[in-house]
């Protein structure tokens, strides 16, 4: 059984809204063949995300282990490009 304490809950909660504004805060994302996916942020940092697995390199998903607002923010990302 997972726990998730209330400070988690209050992180994930903020990493969720920051997700869905990732267009509109000037993130970009590319499909590689791969079908992995890469985020390019505003500042030109980029990041592969893994949507099969929920891997991405980025230093929040290094430090908390929890996932990042590139992979939660994929999806519409991708679909608020097209």
């Amino acid at each position: 059984q997972f726990t998730v304490t209330p400070a988690q809950a209050r992180l994930m909660r903020n990493v969720n809204r920051r997700a869905m504004r990732l267009f509109a805060d000037g993130y970009r994302a590319t499909i590689l063949e791969d079908l992995t996916s890469l985020v390019t942020s505003p500042e030109g940092n980029t990041y592969r995300v893994n949507p099969a697995d929920g891997s991405c390199p980025c230093p929040f998903q290094e430090q908390h282990g929890l996932p990042c607002k590139h992979y939660l923010g994929l999806p519409k990302l991708l679909q608020d490009q097209a």
